[in-house]
């Protein structure tokens, strides 16, 4: 099963940071961060 995970932030890719601490590498989790700014 393949999962796209999309969020505003950072919060898509801290849920696939998070289940590879608990699962181990997640290549079938790809993730999208919407509305990400670099602030200077």
């Amino acid at each position: 099963m393949k999962l796209f995970v999309s969020s505003h932030g950072h919060l898509a890719s801290g849920l696939k940071s998070s289940m590879e601490i608990l699962y181990g590498r997640c290549d079938n989790i790809t993730v999208f961060d919407a509305y990400v700014m670099n602030v200077l």
